[in-house]
């Protein structure tokens, strides 16, 4: 977004274009994409990562969502794309894989972001997909990254260390009675 200067841009404008050809009008390797860009955030697995990945995901959304007034609202009017497409040719792989893996580990954030977001505008203004159809991959990437990555480690973690919400979430009567140590 606008933390990469108009200098650094030119880079991985080749990159982007290439990508876009492989992408366009197929929602799953968009989909698949997304995903990788927030794979490569978490890695190496650790709570951190994860939550630095799903900042980078959120961030794309709100971004979205402020820069297409009423995305929101609208809601999501197509179907759940899948997480990973049968179809990804290896060429399409490997200009995945390149993008990916030459972004350093100190600015995936920002250039994640930039690519991503750059890409899904091109994909607009060329008419590949509508604004809904993006907002729609990106919520639906959202959840899945979450069901597949985070709520498996923390999973792990509850099984470790206990759970935390696990009282408070049962309902009024069947609440062991805690003492309130605030008082």
């Amino acid at each position: 977004m606008p933390y990469i200067r108009q200098d650094q841009r030119d880079q991985w404008t080749k990159i982007i274009d290439a990508l876009l050809l492989k992408v366009r009008n197929n929602s799953g390797k968009l989909k698949y994409f997304v995903t990788t860009m927030a794979l490569k955030i978490a890695t190496p697995q650790c709570y951190s990562n994860y939550e630095r990945a799903s900042g980078f995901l959120c961030c794309l959304s709100s971004e979205f969502e402020r820069r297409v007034p009423g995305i929101k609202e609208r809601g999501n009017n197509y179907q759940t794309y899948p997480s990973i497409p049968f179809d990804m040719d290896t060429e399409s792989l490997a200009i995945n894989t390149n993008l990916v893996h030459g972004i350093s580990k100190d600015h995936q954030g920002g250039h994640s972001n930039y690519i991503t977001s750059v890409l899904f505008e091109k994909l607009i203004h060329r008419g590949y997909f509508e604004p809904s159809e993006i907002y729609s991959i990106l919520t639906d990437t959202i959840e899945n990254f979450y069901h597949n990555q985070i709520a498996p480690y923390e999973d792990i973690k509850i099984q470790e260390n206990g759970d935390v919400y696990f009282q408070a979430l049962l309902p009024w009567h069947d609440r062991e009675e805690i003492e309130d140590e605030t008082v």
